[in-house]
């Protein structure tokens, strides 16, 4: 017990001072039991003594100066600073540290479920943000696709607005020159229907109908057919 307890000062924390252990317990009671049943069990072995120490969890302290993120990155680290602490303790009793191996670097049951949990909520996380970009990249398709269709039936409406003034503009030109025509018609016909003709037009219709001359200024009536009938 009295050598479990000087491991423990030098290697995991202050104990009070040798002459105050009669009187005063071990700052952990649980530890010095343990190291002291494996030098008994092990007949007297100090070798035992330091493998239970070395295992222990009041002796993984060291780690404590690394976070769990540190203490998985820098392994290295940690293996040379328990190392070289080993050293320097063990040396006082002739003991030569050559090589230590960390072979896995645990944590609680509870705190690796954290981590899992951790994880697990930052994939969540992801796969949200993902499906968020794939809602707003189809949201964004959805509306290009929108204006694009209004663009068009604007343009279709403008198309069929633009033909049907055109149409229009076309319709009222066609009548005012088939106004100007008709114009120009009437006006040619007027122009030859002078006073003779007309009177000749007139003659053409009285066909069937007996005509007689009234000379001016007289009171006799001639037959005009005694003129039409007479020889040159």
């Amino acid at each position: 017990r009295f050598i479990a307890r000087h491991l423990y000062d030098f290697f995991v924390a202050e104990e009070p001072p040798v002459p105050q252990w009669p009187d005063t317990p071990p700052r952990d009671e649980q530890a010095i039991e343990l190291m002291s049943n494996a030098y008994f069990e092990s007949d007297y072995d100090i070798k035992s003594i330091l493998e239970v120490l070395f295992k222990s969890e009041f002796f993984k302290a060291e780690g404590v100066k690394f976070d769990a993120v540190e203490a998985t990155r820098q392994r290295e680290l940690i293996r040379a600073t328990v190392t070289r602490t080993l050293a320097e303790d063990l040396a006082r009793f002739s003991i030569i540290v050559v090589s230590l191996q960390i072979d896995d670097i645990s944590y609680d049951p509870a705190f690796e479920a954290s981590i899992e949990a951790k994880q697990v909520a930052s994939q969540d996380a992801l796969r949200a943000q993902e499906v968020v970009a794939q809602r707003e990249a189809e949201a964004r398709q959805a509306e290009a696709q929108a204006r694009g269709e209004a663009n068009a039936e604007i343009a279709r409406a403008e198309g069929q607005k633009r033909s049907r003034i055109l149409g229009a503009e076309a319709e009222a030109e066609a009548l005012i020159l088939e106004g100007e025509a008709k114009a120009l018609a009437n006006a040619a016909i007027a122009a030859s229907l002078t006073s003779d003709l007309i009177q000749f037009e007139a003659l053409k219709l009285l066909d069937g109908v007996s005509i007689a001359i009234l000379p001016s200024g007289s009171n006799f009536l001639l037959d005009p057919s005694n003129f039409l009938r007479a020889t040159p």
